[in-house]
């Protein structure tokens, strides 16, 4: 763990971290922080727990977990002691990408937004690490190889999460539907609208 970053309670409220994949040490974090950018979380064997705005949100590991970073959030606690994946894409630059207009109306209001499932767990574990590497050339050319990689993982997510959207309308419709359309609701995506604790379950 001797290069995993740790995080600064002196920095300045709303400081950007910029175009950034690092390896984080799991600790509580002392305080909020907010930051205009697009945050990318991946825990690659245990979860963690996170205080966004007003809700706890107990992450599972080996899933993509996505959340607009101007709302105040902070890690809490930790089951593991591995380090985790954090990314951040500025917010002028993930609009410019044009993902998908669901996907960024949801993150703009608040929703935290997790991968269904574990099937892409490799692949992701693979393109941070890659990322991670490759962020210390800082090289323009680098950087925007990254960004088209990180634009193409996000439609990939995006279309991923409209399946998930047209099967849960499916389900619905069915006679046990609204059982699964709830299970569903709280595993792809998690609403900032009420205080409690969520937790999304494999």
């Amino acid at each position: 763990m001797n290069n995993s970053k740790i995080f600064n309670p002196n920095r300045p409220e709303l400081a950007p971290y910029g175009l950034t994949c690092e390896l984080w040490k799991p600790q509580p974090l002392p305080r909020f922080d907010r930051h205009n950018e697009i945050e990318i979380n991946f825990f690659p064997k245990h979860g963690a727990s996170y205080l966004i705005s007003n809700r706890i949100i107990d992450i599972p590991p080996n899933r993509l977990v996505m959340f607009w970073a101007l709302t105040p959030h902070k890690t809490m606690t930790f089951p593991g002691k591995e380090e985790y994946y954090v990314c951040t894409i500025p917010l002028t630059s993930f609009l410019s990408w044009k993902v998908d207009e669901n996907m960024q109306h949801k993150l703009l209001h608040g929703e935290v937004l997790v991968a269904a499932n574990e099937m892409t767990a490799e692949y992701d574990r693979h393109l941070l690490q890659m990322w991670h590497n490759n962020l210390s050339d800082d090289t323009h050319t680098m950087q925007e190889t990254i960004m088209l990689e990180m634009k193409a993982r996000l439609k990939r997510f995006a279309m991923e999460y409209e399946q998930l959207e047209k099967n849960r309308e499916q389900s619905y419709s069915n006679e046990n539907g609204k059982r699964f359309f709830l299970k569903m609701q709280i595993s792809c995506h998690v609403s900032l609208c009420s205080s409690h604790r969520i937790s999304i379950n494999r």
